[in-house]
């Protein structure tokens, strides 16, 4: 009885943690809501402008809950520390990027896509626009998932719990987007427990909101393909899936369904969660 009053407690209260996290994510959308609002054309909404208005947007996020965190003095839940912070982003800014583009080539030399050079200067201020804006997109998201979520459950030392429950999270916060299943569910997944174990052993967001934005500026606006199922943002190469096996490409949704992802992602939470037992074991001898 007293198990099922926990599980019930744990659950009410990480459905709690959850629907304050979806709160802010709908802060965060204020600019694209009130273009619906006043009757702006869904045509006009999938354009580039809106595009911007959408990854800018997202500051309003992350002000409101640093401002809100730190002046109730939970500054754990807005874990950006002062500490190694250039030497962080810089770290994370190469992993995202040599990771993608590591993934990206084996598919590319399997096959799956017809890549075409599409960047002319004209486009450099779109380029230096996009990049600041998954800037501050990837690290609203880290911050809404590695930061308040994960953050609550740390504090609490609820280690496993902190993983869990805000990669879940992160995993549905995708389940909308175009050409989403279980294969980029499960990608998604490994990518937010990936982002979990930097944010983790980093003991801040600059590590993890580095990686995760080299991650989305390689995959839509370097290499030009789809950013988890959202529409098309290249400005250097266009890579067009070929009509491969998807399991190759990740078809319409990305390259976060693909198998070269699932065994790259995969292998390095195996990995991690191998020597973290490894360690553990090593202690309790």
């Amino acid at each position: 009885m007293n198990t099922v009053k926990y599980a019930g407690h744990w659950c009410g209260e990480n459905l709690g943690v959850w629907l304050v996290a979806i709160g802010w994510s709908f802060v965060s959308e204020i600019g694209v809501v009130l273009a619906g609002a006043v009757g702006v054309s869904q045509a006009l909404i999938e354009t580039r402008t809106l595009t911007m208005v959408w990854l800018y947007g997202e500051v309003l996020g992350i002000l409101g809950m640093v401002w809100y965190y730190r002046f109730r003095k939970r500054a754990y839940l807005v874990p950006f520390t002062r500490q190694k912070v250039m030497q962080n982003y810089l770290l994370g800014t190469l992993i995202g990027l040599g990771s993608f583009a590591f993934i990206w080539s084996v598919i590319w030399l399997a096959g799956g896509y017809h890549v075409t050079w599409v960047f002319h200067l004209q486009r450099v201020p779109e380029l230096c626009l996009l990049i600041g804006g998954f800037m501050v997109q990837s690290m609203f998201e880290e911050l809404l998932c590695r930061g308040y979520i994960m953050g609550y459950w740390l504090h609490q030392q609820h280690v496993r719990t902190a993983f869990l429950t805000n990669t879940l999270l992160f995993t549905l916060l995708h389940a909308a987007n175009p050409g989403f299943d279980w294969r980029a569910g499960l990608g998604i997944f490994c990518f937010g427990l990936f982002m979990s174990f930097l944010r983790y052993q980093a003991g801040s967001l600059w590590l993890s909101g580095a990686v995760h934005a080299a991650w989305n500026i390689a995959e839509g606006v370097i290499f030009g393909t789809a950013v988890s199922g959202t529409a098309d943002v290249s400005v250097i190469w266009h890579s067009t899936p070929l009509p491969v096996s998807q399991w190759l490409t990740g078809g319409t949704f990305g390259v976060e369904r693909s198998l070269p992802t699932l065994i790259v992602l995969g292998g390095i939470c195996a990995a991690y969660c191998w020597r973290q037992r490894q360690i553990l074991v090593g202690r309790n001898k």
